[in-house]
C-alpha cells in the first residue's frame, strides 16, 4: 500500500507543478530540492540521530533544553518520524520548531558533526508553513484511529473539509498571519488536492455515501449546498436518494401498531412526492 501511494503522487506532483504553473505559480527545481529536504533529511534525520545515541547525543539535547529558557513545553527531545505512523510528520516536524533554539545549538557544534541537519535559513519559514498544511489532516486521521469507527456521514465531511482547506491554501496569496503563501507550498497544496481528487471521484460510484449525507438529520441537502456543490450535482444526488428508496424501501410492509396487522407502505408517486416536498422545503435558503 506504501509502494502504491507513493507511486500515485509522484506520478501527480508533475501535474500539480505544471497546471500551477499555468495560472502563473512557478517553481524552481532549486526551490523543490530546498522543500524536499526539510523532513525527510534534516528534521526526521535528526530525530533519529538524537533518539540513536543515548549516550552522547540525546544527553547532549536534553542538557541544551534544560537551559533555554521560555520554551514553554515539557518536551526534552525530539519525535520520531514512522513513515507508517499517522500524524508522525507533524509531530517530528513540530518538535523541531519547537525546540529551535537548542536544535540549532545542538547542530551547530563542530565536534558533534551535525551540520548537514541544520535547516538553512530559506527552510524555517517554508518548515512553519509545512506544518499548518499537515494540520489539516490531524482531525481526520484522530477520528480515523479512534475506537470508535467514524459513520459514514462523518468521513465523508472530514474529506470534504481537507479539500476545502488545501484548495484555501491553492488559492490564497497570503496566510492567516497576513504574509504571502510560499509557491511551493500552494504547488504541494494542489498536488494534495489532486490526490484526494483522484479518490474522491468515487464518491459517485457508491450511493450510500449521498445517502448518508441526505439522510443525516443535521446535514440533508443543505450539507451540498453549504460546501459549494453545483445545483446540477445536488440535483443528481437527489435523483440517487429518491430512486434507492423507490427500488429498495419503498414497499417494505410495515405493522400498525393499534391493529398489529401488515400492510403496505403508501404508494411510490405519494412517498416520493412527500420526499421531493421535505427536500425542498430544507433546500430552500430561508
Amino acid at each position: 500500500q506504501v509502494i502504491h501511494d507513493t507511486s500515485v503522487v509522484k506520478s501527480l506532483k508533475g501535474r500539480a507543478i505544471a497546471q500551477m504553473a499555468a495560472k502563473g505559480i512557478h517553481v524552481t527545481l532549486a526551490e523543490q530540492k530546498i522543500a524536499e529536504g526539510i523532513i525527510p533529511k534534516v528534521v526526521s534525520g535528526l530525530a533519529r540521530r538524537v533518539n540513536d545515541s543515548s549516550s552522547v547525543l540525546r544527553p547532549e539535547f536534553e542538557r541544551l533544553v534544560a537551559s533555554t529558557p521560555d520554551l514553554h513545553t515539557d518536551k526534552t527531545t525530539l519525535s520520531r518520524r514512522v513513515a507508517t505512523c499517522w500524524n508522525s510528520e507533524l509531530t517530528c516536524l513540530d518538535d523541531h520548531l519547537l525546540l529551535r533554539k537548542p536544535v540549532e545549538q545542538l547542530t551547530g557544534q563542530s565536534n558533534l558533526k551535525l551540520s548537514s541537519y541544520r535547516l538553512s535559513q530559506a527552510q524555517w519559514p517554508l518548515a512553519k508553513e509545512l506544518r499548518n498544511v499537515l494540520k489539516i489532516f490531524l482531525g481526520a486521521t484522530l477520528a480515523f484511529s479512534r475506537k470508535e469507527t467514524p459513520l459514514v456521514n462523518e468521513a465523508v465531511e472530514l474529506m470534504e473539509d481537507i479539500l476545502l482547506k488545501l484548495r484555501t491554501i491553492r488559492d490564497s496569496t497570503t496566510g492567516p498571519n497576513g504574509k504571502p503563501v510560499s509557491p511551493i507550498i500552494r504547488v504541494a497544496a494542489h498536488s494534495g488536492v489532486l490526490v484526494a481528487e483522484k479518490y474522491y471521484k468515487l464518491f459517485g460510484d457508491c450511493e450510500i455515501y449521498a445517502i448518508a449525507i441526505v439522510m443525516s438529520p443535521e446535514k440533508k441537502l443543505q450539507w451540498f449546498t453549504k460546501r459549494g456543490w453545483s445545483e446540477e450535482d445536488i440535483a443528481k444526488t437527489t435523483a440517487t436518494v429518491l430512486r434507492r428508496w423507490s427500488q429498495s424501501y419503498v414497499f417494505l410492509p410495515t405493522v400498525n401498531a393499534a391493529q398489529s396487522t401488515p400492510h403496505l407502505a403508501p404508494q411510490p408517486n405519494h412517498i416520493v412526492s412527500l420526499i421531493i416536498l421535505l427536500l425542498i422545503t430544507i433546500y430552500i435558503p430561508s
